[in-house]
């Protein structure tokens, strides 16, 4: 069986979100200017994602959910959260919805955040407490989850 990985999760949010924009926006709740600062989340959380695959490729360890690590990586952005990448994607729809400006493309953020909380780092953080042992359980206890 296939499994649906975030980036997938990701694209999805970020289609619905238009169409509701689109179909059923609901009342305007970042009018214009302000709507233009959701481009300052987009850009840090396509950066955080940046950064992070740059790390994983770097030092050689999987990016993938469900693969099996070779490298517990705490350096760079992941000094200070253990999901930078899943930060990144709940930031970058939250910037898209400020940018939207509407009130139905919100709900979507906290969809996506409960996804990526509840189906993938649970599962993420037992493999990792299995392949690095003390290390990952140090690591953990001084490092926060999202931020």
């Amino acid at each position: 069986m296939k499994r649906i990985l975030p980036p997938s999760y990701l694209l999805t949010t970020i289609a619905v979100m238009i169409v509701l924009w689109t179909r059923a926006p609901g009342p305007r709740i970042v009018a214009s200017p302000w709507n233009w600062s959701g481009v300052l989340l987009v850009a840090v959380g396509v950066g955080l994602n940046v950064a992070g695959d740059r790390q994983f490729q770097t030092t050689t360890t999987t990016m993938h959910p469900f693969g099996q690590p070779r490298v517990l990586v705490t350096t760079g952005v992941f000094a200070y959260s253990r999901h930078p990448m899943y930060l990144g994607m709940v930031l970058l729809v939250i910037g898209l919805a400020i940018l939207l400006g509407y009130a139905t493309p919100f709900a979507l953020t906290g969809l996506l955040w409960a996804a990526l909380n509840w189906r993938f780092i649970p599962h993420e953080e037992r493999v990792m407490s299995n392949a690095f042992g003390q290390e990952y359980q140090a690591y953990r206890a001084h490092t926060r989850r999202w931020l």
